[in-house]
């Protein structure tokens, strides 16, 4: 049975079993149809051939399809359609992930209805006036004047559709234009109600009792409060998602500046859960070297294992997710009487006004207490 690992090549690598422990390469490449065997053994030296070969393939196939210079007149496109599949191409060669362009192609779907040429515009009466907008323009307002959809989703789509705009102004197929700022909504952050301590522990003990992967994983979103996208993207010793069991110290990606790191240090109880963690990366083939042994993907897998328990436990909750465990170390901390600035860099806000703002709002009762103290 083949299994398919991490790749930022175009197309896909596979590994197989050809005999106990002996694990061959094997690759799709990109818009292939046969997977093909690479007679190369499975280790890091081989995996770095086998992209090699798939940009090899990945060229050739932009060759054939007068898509190697997106930037150049030559290849500018004649409908939005057309326009957009450039786009794809264009996310796959800069390495972005299936599941984000899936993202982006599900924002497109939803906002454009039919094919037009990227720079069309249509003439309609707004504000007491007729006005020239872009096609694509029309398209948006018409999503917002029908759509039932949240705020944060409204958003989300035009922010989507925003960064396909920025690669259309870029190609000089349309002028200057941000959608975003300009039709995006008011929208109320979702409210992510945190566990309890004591529901906590009985998630814990539970997956403790049936998933020991599972219950180290949670243990480490309680014990870091980092994010479950982080996790999964973790590796020991290797960036630029780093656990340096040696030094002590983990380091993840800014979330908003990508070109930047945050380091935490390792308490002496997460030291315990990485290294049961590492124990076990050394011991598995497919994912040697990652903190968690689950593809990068896998999260709503987790999210289910978890609703599972919390079902059985009775403790199930509309809105819950794993940031749950993340508002619960945060809350902890303020009922602890951490210093703010100490709790900002634990939780790796970008500022102290961040922090404020995301939990304090959970601790009226003590603040309550305190101002009571002060009063009398």
């Amino acid at each position: 049975m083949a299994r398919s690992i991490k790749t930022h090549a175009p197309g896909q690598i596979l590994i197989r079993e050809a005999s106990k422990d002996v694990w061959y390469i094997h690759y799709k490449p990109y818009k292939g149809e046969k997977r093909v065997s690479s007679g190369l053994i499975y280790n890091k030296k081989n995996i770095k051939v086998v992209e090699e070969i798939l940009e090899h393939h990945y060229k050739k196939y932009l060759e054939a399809e007068n898509k190697a210079d997106f930037s150049h007149d030559t290849y500018l496109s004649d409908s939005i359609f057309q326009s957009f599949e450039y786009f794809k191409e264009h996310c796959r060669s800069k390495g972005v992930t299936n599941r984000t362009i899936y993202e982006y192609s599900n924002s497109f779907r939803t906002i454009i209805h039919r094919d037009y040429p990227p720079n069309q515009k249509i003439r309609m009466f707004e504000n007491g006036r007729y006005v020239n907008v872009l096609t694509l323009e029309n398209n948006i307002k018409e999503y917002l004047s029908v759509t039932e959809h949240s705020g944060n989703t409204i958003n989300k789509n035009i922010r989507h559709i925003q960064v396909f705009v920025k690669f259309l102004i870029d190609r000089e197929e349309i002028p200057d234009l941000n959608v975003y700022k300009k039709y995006k909504v008011d929208s109320v952050p979702k409210d992510i109600e945190p566990y309890t301590p004591e529901e906590a522990k009985m998630i814990i003990n539970k997956a403790k009792e049936t998933d020991e992967i599972l219950y180290l994983f949670i243990m480490l979103l309680y014990l870091t409060g980092a994010r479950i996208t982080e996790w999964l993207k973790a590796y020991f010793n290797k960036d630029p998602y780093n656990v340096d069991l040696e030094n002590g110290l983990i380091t993840f990606r800014n979330k908003i500046k990508r070109n930047e790191y945050q380091t935490i240090p390792i308490s002496d109880k997460l030291y315990e859960i990485l290294n049961r963690l590492k124990e076990l990366s050394d011991a598995r083939v497919r994912y040697k070297g990652k903190v968690i042994p689950f593809s990068e993907k896998s999260q709503t897998n987790i999210i289910k294992k978890l609703n599972r328990i919390e079902i059985e436990l009775g403790i199930k909750k509309p809105g819950r997710s794993t940031h749950g465990f993340r508002k619960l170390l945060a809350t902890e901390l303020f009922a602890n009487e951490v210093p703010i600035d100490v709790i900002k860099d634990i939780m790796r806000h970008a500022s102290i006004e961040t922090t404020l703002k995301s939990y304090r709002k959970m601790d009226v009762k003590r603040i309550k207490d305190s101002l009571d103290r002060l009063n009398r």
